[in-house]
């Protein structure tokens, strides 16, 4: 920070609210807010009128509607360092409850959370809200926001308080971040003054209009940033999914004034949408606003708001009825393929097809797809089928079989007139295609792997290759494991599988033996299985086999034995 601004900043601190303009408390609970409440209960003894006697019951109080009443005590388990403390029997449904437990207020009927007043010390949160002022500081405009808390006392009586928690404010033409509290890992200290940090980081996320209270257009007016259109941006720039950023929103105005042009003409929720678009998750999981980024989405280069989307005065339409995804897909078929789609075939195209277009329009496997043939074949299908299954990602992916199976993009079978038949008909055929190519990996793996075949007539046992596919499956069922899942990486050489079986047996599961790297991964009989001694001994005098033609090949300069036992190694 430059040291003009340092001073000045020293000088508007102190002059930072310590409480919010009106009554915060009682806006923020007509709008809804603040409505938490809980059971508080604790051990009583009362008169028994019957047997003049005291008995031990529990006094619960509502922090709803401030009664009391007296319920059945119920002990607890014998160690408290369980955690079972005592509890009382719900009349509701005459169940036992605890601290935590959800009960039924037995004077106004209102679901609740019981809590024991062992559980806190003097007083506990029941429910707080964050919320947002406006205000104007000796010309400065700050946006602050504020913490509402709503407490009970182990009496059950409730308390409401705030805090100032943080926010920002533009001191001569820069954004400052202030805050009211210090924060050490996860933890809060809070502080009485208002102070300024030297490094900008924007901590104001998104906010709705419930959340604002005191906004009044003139205060910014009479501010240092009576241009912004801050207060425009606010009231509908707060879509349901993202709110409004008014820190994001200021640091923008400030680098690019014509941002207020956008706001002015009605396009505040897609500069919010922007915002969402130009912001990074960094390595500490915390939301960063890359201002740079903004650029991808508006052309500041202009100051008029059609030409800053990138559209034409006659596209109106286009900017007033979509969102930021939509502009940006329609500008990319306008641009490549000359195509100018309407709002209303942009919202049809939606979230859904939306990449699959964005793909039609940059490759589909190199055709040239014609977009609003596209969109009418898929709106047909989607009723013919009642949107069940089809949609954009579906067609995508029937076209995607279509041409590894013939290489091309054949126009002919494009848009078939059902689209599902097309699909599970494709799905077969390349089925089959890679079950053919599969099983001419798997013979050359036989071949590959037929010099290890070795019998030994002191076990009775044998060892060979799998032949195919369904074997290794047939194999994975009768002995009720899962080498089925290891064809392909066997038929591409990524480990070798291998068949024990008695010799009087040949055809009959026994054992089933990895090979890989020139050892014995696993050696797994029925239902996974160790082996016998004798599959034990087997497997020894097999692995000393292979040792011996490995040798045999090296001393007659036979490359090829060797290369075969390596690949299937």
């Amino acid at each position: 920070m430059r040291a003009s601004l340092i001073e000045k900043l020293d000088q508007l601190m102190p002059l930072f609210p310590h409480e919010p303009p009106g009554d915060p408390i009682a806006v923020l609970k007509k709008r809804g807010y603040l409505k938490k409440d809980a059971l508080i209960y604790r051990v009583a003894y009362v008169k028994n009128p019957l047997t003049d006697k005291k008995e031990k019951m529990v006094k619960v109080v509502c922090t709803d509607c401030g009664e009391s009443a007296y319920l059945e005590h119920v002990p607890g388990g014998e160690c408290r360092c369980s955690g079972a403390t005592f509890g009382f029997i719900d009349p509701a449904d005459k169940q036992a409850k605890k601290s935590y437990n959800t009960c039924i207020c037995p004077c106004c009927g209102r679901g609740l959370t019981a809590r024991h007043i062992g559980d806190f010390k003097k007083i506990f949160e029941l429910d707080s809200k964050q919320f947002l002022t406006v205000h104007n500081i000796e010309g400065s405009l700050a946006v602050l926001s504020w913490i509402a808390t709503k407490y009970a006392d182990n009496e059950g009586k409730v308390h409401y308080g705030y805090r100032g928690f943080e926010g920002v404010a533009v001191v001569d033409g820069t954004l400052v971040r202030v805050k009211k509290y210090y924060k050490f890992m996860s933890s809060y200290s809070w502080i009485s003054e208002w102070e300024y940090c030297r490094k900008y980081q924007d901590e104001l996320g998104g906010w709705d209009n419930s959340e604002m209270i005191g906004w009044r257009k003139n205060i910014v007016e009479k501010s240092n940033c009576a241009n912004s259109a801050l207060c425009e941006y606010m009231r509908e720039g707060d879509s349901k999914d993202k709110g409004a950023f008014p820190g994001r929103y200021l640091q923008t105005w400030i680098k690019h004034p014509q941002v207020e042009n956008l706001v002015r003409q009605g396009y505040s929720q897609f500069v919010t949408s922007v915002f969402t678009h130009a912001t990074i998750i960094d390595n500490y999981y915390s939301s960063v606003y890359q201002i740079s980024q903004t650029g991808l989405f508006i052309n500041w280069k202009e100051v008029k708001p059609l030409r800053m989307l990138g559209l034409k005065k006659s596209e109106s339409e286009i900017a007033k009825g979509c969102t930021l995804d939509e502009i940006l897909l329609y500008r990319k078929i306008r641009d490549k393929r000359g195509v100018k789609l309407t709002a209303q075939q942009l919202k049809v195209i939606g979230n859904d097809n939306r990449y699959f277009f964005a793909w039609a329009v940059e490759d589909a496997n190199g055709y040239k797809v014609p977009i609003v043939r596209t969109l009418n074949y898929l709106q047909k299908q989607k009723k013919a089928h009642k949107g069940d299954i089809v949609n954009a990602s579906y067609l995508q992916d029937y076209w995607n079989m279509l041409y590894e199976i013939y290489g091309e993009m054949v126009e002919s079978e494009l848009y078939p007139k059902d689209i599902v038949e097309a699909h599970d008909r494709m799905v077969s055929r390349k089925q089959e295609k890679e079950s053919a190519e599969l099983q001419d990996k798997f013979d050359k793996r036989f071949k590959e792997l037929e010099p290890l075949c070795f019998a030994d007539e002191e076990t009775g046992l044998l060892i060979r290759p799998c032949h195919s596919q369904l074997e290794m499956i047939a194999e994975g069922k009768t002995l009720y494991h899962c080498v089925g899942g290891y064809a392909k990486s066997h038929a591409s050489g990524g480990t070798s599988i291998l068949f024990i079986r008695k010799i009087d047996e040949p055809d009959k599961p026994y054992y089933t033996l990895e090979y890989q790297g020139g050892k014995v991964v696993q050696n797994r009989g029925l239902k996974n299985c160790a082996r016998t001694e004798a599959v034990k001994h087997f497997e020894e005098k097999w692995l000393e086999y292979i040792k011996t033609i490995k040798q045999k090949g090296n001393k007659n300069g036979k490359r090829s034995n060797g290369k075969k036992l390596r690949a299937g190694a």
